[in-house]
């Protein structure tokens, strides 16, 4: 199973923050996965970003993590971030993840 193979939902790549984003901007998604280690601009400040942007502060916000201390995790959820998962995690716990932040858990199941 990958991200895109679901026809419910449309799934953007961006190969830096930056570029991230520019699309969050563009295309207003319902939900951005950010890790937080990105070239261009880390996932943490592009969160913050989206936070103060009134046309994106409604985007949810899961950060994508190899740092696992509590540290880092707090410092992502008080940039903003909804939810966040370690790395290494399964393509399957990942759309699970997808599922439940947009509300479509019940249609999988």
């Amino acid at each position: 199973m990958t991200m895109g193979s679901d026809e419910r939902y449309q799934v953007l790549l961006a190969s830096d923050g930056q570029r991230a984003l520019e699309l969050c901007k563009a295309e207003r998604p319902d939900l951005v996965f950010l890790d937080v280690q990105m070239p261009k601009m880390d996932g943490i400040s592009v969160c913050e970003a989206i936070r103060k942007d009134p046309s994106t502060s409604n985007t949810k916000v899961i950060m994508l993590t190899a740092l696992a201390q509590e540290s880092e995790i707090d410092r992502a959820l008080m940039a903003g971030a909804d939810d966040y998962m370690t790395k290494p995690f399964s393509p399957t716990a990942l759309h699970h993840k997808l599922l439940e932040a947009l509300g479509l858990e019940e249609a999988a199941a």
